[in-house]
């Protein structure tokens, strides 16, 4: 499913047009002692952005002593129901301070071919690669389950894909496009709510504590609602 239109350019994978989906990015801190509870979420809605590259940023901080120990999640989500588009590109990913982690998502190290390349490109202490965990919704919005965490996939249908030829002059020849998981398939097709998370992750340390964490990208809409109205 890659080259162009990669799973963000060229409309959804059935029904009729909707204007339900959802994406944003976000930082977040999760408590590993206390049943991995989200303790921090800051987001940037990426929903209804221009098909223009700009750039955006979430941030958080500064960090207090309380959260080391916790994990810090840098990332981008995409929710959709009834297979409508999600999709939304991005690249020139920035964790500051100190450039702490950067990607441009170009190759080396991500192979557009490669099925495994999002979930195997390691950049310690940012881990082995890219992660997504899945969190489904019924349609009054109550939490119905959970699953992963599993490496990122590569253009498999769901979370995560190296798409081609939507970048421009900065953005270089290749981009990261998230939508929802469209293989759930029993999720999609009964009307739940399918929030697809991909994120980086590390542990948060005293060396952290004061600091803001500023998490940097270059954004821009892919087929997320296309056909709809411009908002």
């Amino acid at each position: 499913m890659g080259g162009s239109a990669g799973m963000g350019g060229s409309g959804g994978m059935g029904g009729a047009p909707a204007c339900d989906s959802t994406a944003l990015a976000f930082i977040a801190t999760i408590d590993p002692a206390n049943n991995f509870n989200r303790t921090n979420f800051e987001t940037v809605d990426t929903t209804d952005l221009p098909t223009t590259w700009n750039r955006y940023q979430v941030t958080l901080g500064p960090i207090v002593p309380e959260l080391v120990g916790q994990t810090i999640q840098v990332g981008f989500s995409a929710t959709a129901t009834n297979d409508e588009p999600s999709g939304v590109f991005y690249d020139n990913v920035v964790v500051e301070p100190d450039m702490q982690y950067t990607t441009d998502f170009e190759d080396p190290p991500y192979v557009q071919a490669d099925p495994l390349t999002i979930g195997t490109a390691a950049s310690p202490p940012w881990g082995d690669g890219w992660v997504v965990f899945a969190n489904v919704f019924e349609a009054d919005g109550s939490f119905a389950y959970g699953y992963g965490p599993e490496p990122a996939p590569n253009n498999s249908g769901g979370f995560s894909g190296i798409a081609l030829d939507q970048g421009g002059a900065e953005q270089g020849a290749q981009v990261l496009v998230i939508i929802s998981d469209y293989n759930n398939r029993t999720a999609q097709e009964s009307g739940q709510l399918v929030e697809a998370n991909t994120f980086r992750e590390r542990t948060i340390t005293a060396e952290d504590v004061d600091a803001t964490i500023v998490f940097s990208f270059d954004a821009k809409r892919g087929n997320i609602n296309e056909g709809c109205p411009a908002p």
